[in-house]
C-alpha cells in the first residue's frame, strides 16, 4: 500500500505467512508521516497534472502531504472527519462521496491505481471505468497499476508496474523536475515538479483560543453571501454536532487538541450496524486542515458545527475600510 512505507500495516500485510512488509517499525496510525509517495501526489497537483484523489485508506497522509481536502475524496472513511467515520465491511457509504465519484468518473482520462489489491471496493470500479472508457473511446489514457504484488485486473491496465510505490514516484518526480515545455497547449498550465519536505504542523490556534468565524451555515454546507460567517468554537468543552453521515445530528464535546493542531472530541459511537450506536461515547478527530480550508471558504463542507452556532454579518466601514462584526441568530 501506498502508506506502508509510513509504517501504517496494509491488509497484505497482515495476511498469514505474507512475507510483505515483514521488518518494518509500525508507527501509531494517527500519528504517521507522509510518505514521498504522498508527497510527490501533493506536488503533482500543484503543478496541475493531478485534479483529484480517489483515497482508499483512512489515514490523512495525504493532506499532511500538502494535498488539499476539496479535491480529495475518502470513499471508504477518514480517522480526521467525524462525519465521515471507517465504513465497515457490512455498512454504506456516504451518497454525497458516490456522487463525487461518479463525477470524476466522467471526467478522468487517466487514473494512477496505487498499491490496491484491486480485490472488489468501489475505487476499483472507478478505476476500471477510467480504463474501460480509455479503450472504447480511444482518446483516453486508462489505468496504471503500481504495485508489488499481482491483481486480478493487471491485464487490462494500458501500464502495469511491478515495484515499490515510493521508487515510481521518485522517478516520476525526477521525470517532471525539468523546465517544462510552454509552447505545447497541453503543458502551459503547469509548472516543473517540486516536492516539498514534510515538516510537523502547529496549531493554527491555542487550544483556549480555538475560536474561528467561517462563511458556512449550520448544516455544515457553504454560506450563501460571503458576508455571512458562522463562529466555529472549538474550545475544549464547546458542544459540536455532527453535519453528515451514519452520526448526522450526534452531539458531543470538544475535548482538546494534539500537538500538531488536530481537534479531539468525544461524540456518541457512530459505527454503523453497532450496537452500542448513539449510546456508547467514543473518541474522534477533526483534521486541521477542516478549519484552515473552510476559513477560505474552500472546504466542500465542515464535519461538526457547534450545537447552537452564531453567526456573525460582516459589513464594510466606508471610512478606514476596516470591518465590523454583528452577532445574530439567524443562518
Amino acid at each position: 500500500g501506498i502508506s506502508t512505507a509510513s509504517g501504517i500495516g496494509d491488509y497484505a500485510s497482515k495476511a498469514k505467512d505474507t512475507t510483505c512488509g515483514k521488518g518494518k517499525k509500525k508507527v501509531r496510525s494517527i500519528d504517521a508521516a507522509p510518505t514521498l509517495a504522498h508527497r510527490v501526489l501533493a506536488a503533482l497537483h500543484r503543478a496541475n497534472y493531478l485534479k483529484h484523489w480517489v483515497q482508499q485508506n483512512h489515514d490523512g497522509l495525504p493532506q499532511k502531504a500538502g494535498f488539499p481536502q476539496p479535491c480529495l475524496n475518502e470513499i471508504h472513511g477518514a480517522w480526521q472527519d467525524p462525519s465521515n467515520p471507517v465504513v465497515p465491511m457490512d455498512g454504506h457509504l456516504r451518497g454525497d462521496l458516490i456522487d463525487l465519484l461518479q463525477e470524476w468518473e466522467d471526467k478522468a482520462d487517466l487514473c494512477l491505481v496505487l498499491g490496491t489489491s484491486m480485490c472488489g471496493m468501489a475505487a476499483d470500479d472507478f478505476a476500471l471505468s477510467v480504463n474501460a472508457r480509455a479503450k472504447n473511446t480511444g482518446n483516453r489514457l486508462g489505468m496504471v497499476v503500481v504495485s508489488l504484488q499481482q491483481t486480478q485486473h493487471d491485464s487490462k491496465a494500458a501500464l502495469r508496474i511491478f515495484a515499490k510505490i515510493d521508487v515510481v514516484m521518485a522517478l516520476v518526480a525526477e521525470e517532471l523536475a525539468g523546465p517544462i515545455d510552454s509552447a505545447s497547449a497541453d503543458n502551459s498550465s503547469r509548472s516543473p515538479l517540486v516536492v516539498l519536505p514534510y515538516t510537523l504542523p502547529k496549531p493554527l490556534k491555542g487550544p483556549h483560543e480555538s475560536v474561528f468565524k467561517v462563511p458556512y451555515r449550520s448544516s455544515g454546507d457553504k454560506a450563501r453571501s460571503a458576508n455571512q460567517l458562522m463562529v466555529l468554537d472549538l474550545r475544549p468543552g464547546a458542544a459540536v454536532r455532527v453535519t453528515r453521515g451514519v452520526g448526522k445530528g450526534f452531539v458531543g464535546t470538544v475535548r482538546g487538541m494534539t500537538g500538531t493542531g488536530d481537534y479531539v472530541l468525544n461524540l456518541p459511537l457512530q459505527r454503523e450496524n453497532h450496537p452500542a450506536r448513539g449510546k456508547k461515547r467514543s473518541v474522534y478527530t477533526l483534521g486541521r486542515w477542516w478549519i484552515q480550508d473552510a476559513l477560505k471558504g474552500e472546504a466542500r463542507y465542515l464535519p461538526v458545527v457547534n450545537e447552537s452556532p452564531q453567526f456573525v454579518r460582516r459589513q464594510q466601514e466606508g471610512g478606514n475600510g476596516g470591518e465590523s462584526d454583528e452577532i445574530s441568530g439567524l443562518d
